[in-house]
């Protein structure tokens, strides 16, 4: 199950559909961090698209309220990506602090896409893959998307 957080209402359904089209068929959306966390707080993701500047409550404050919640009875918490046209020397370093592990930029495509869930490790949290061994649109994009389901 997978969570887009985005203001951007087309960003939103654009971010949906490329979902949707390599394979994941349970797709929430929050139109800012309040309601991300409220969304959180009552189903499991394995995965949250996150924007980071968002109205209400940004991305950075989301993620830290997400990550820091204690569940009974949850084996892991969301992975959560950075959605963001900022270039990522200025944001790394809070990104990381409040608990993201990786980035997904705008403009965002199908292939960037796939990369990203590409270099997800679902069972070890969030890390890259050498550029040599990530492949786009490899099996392992379509066993991580299986697995959220």
């Amino acid at each position: 199950r997978i969570l887009v957080a985005d203001d951007n209402t087309i960003n939103r359904k654009i971010l949906v559909q490329m979902l949707q089209r390599i394979g994941a068929k349970k797709v929430d959306t929050a139109e800012n961090g309040l309601q991300a966390v409220e969304l959180e707080a009552q189903n499991s993701y394995d995965v949250v698209l996150m924007d980071i500047e968002m109205p209400v409550m940004d991305g950075l404050e989301a993620t830290k309220q997400i990550l820091a919640r204690e569940k009974s009875g949850r084996d892991n918490k969301p992975k959560v990506v950075f959605v963001t046209a900022h270039a990522l020397g200025a944001f790394h370093a809070k990104a990381v602090q409040a608990g993201g592990c990786a980035f997904l930029t705008k403009p965002f495509n199908l292939k960037k896409l796939m990369a990203l869930f590409d270099s997800i490790d679902m069972h070890r949290g969030c890390r890259s893959l050498p550029k040599h061994l990530a492949t786009l649109g490899s099996a392992a994009t379509k066993e991580v998307l299986q697995q959220m389901l």
